[in-house]
């Protein structure tokens, strides 16, 4: 089993984020008795391995002054030693609440926000495009929801018509390729999330 001390430590990494909104962060503790908030791994048949935490967030919210507990589960997969993907399940109202407390009191633009490069969701956008290139689309599907709204041009499309009709591309082209590219995510004040590709 992966050790919980070790696991807690990664997972205490967003706390330091967390309290430019909410005091008294506290988090429960778990003891491997499967009753209450627990940190376990399974080792699948198939090799995976996924380590998940149930617990309880608790705190007082600077701007409001409302005390919460929030449960929440949190899954990571490993590969060896290391945390290739992870998984966060919580109602974020709270954490909206304020924010929208914190800007109102700052006076913070709700349009303007923070613009930064090689954030997990950057990176997610420049693997679709690799993937685009290797006309491998199929394997980046599960990065998009499925109420996706997807527009090429203005026309709204499904993933699977997208993956065809950018697959068929490679049936009259050669040596496709990317230069120059950037590519940067928008965190808005509001809440919205943008990452645009040049």
């Amino acid at each position: 089993m992966k050790s919980p001390k070790s696991l807690r430590k990664y997972f205490r990494k967003y706390q330091q984020k967390i309290p430019i909104t909410f005091d008294n962060i506290t988090f429960e503790s778990s003891d491997g008795d499967a009753d209450g908030s627990e940190i376990e791994t399974n080792y699948y048949s198939n090799g995976k391995v996924w380590t998940s935490i149930w617990n309880n967030f608790s705190a007082t919210g600077k701007y409001t002054g409302q005390q919460i507990n929030i449960p929440f589960h949190i899954s990571y997969q490993w590969e060896g030693n290391k945390i290739i993907e992870e998984f966060q399940f919580y109602d974020m109202t709270a954490f909206e609440n304020e924010t929208a407390a914190r800007n109102a009191k700052n006076n913070i633009s709700p349009m303007s926000g923070k613009i930064v490069q090689n954030d997990e969701k950057s990176k997610t956008v420049t693997r679709f495009m690799k993937a685009y290139i290797d006309n491998n689309l199929s394997s980046v599907k599960n990065i998009f929801s499925e109420s996706a709204i997807i527009q090429i041009n203005d026309v709204d499309v499904s993933f699977d018509e997208l993956n065809t009709g950018f697959s068929n591309g490679h049936n009259y082209f050669n040596d496709i390729a990317h230069s120059n590219v950037t590519v940067t995510t928008m965190y808005y004040n509001n809440g919205e999330v943008f990452t645009n590709s040049w």
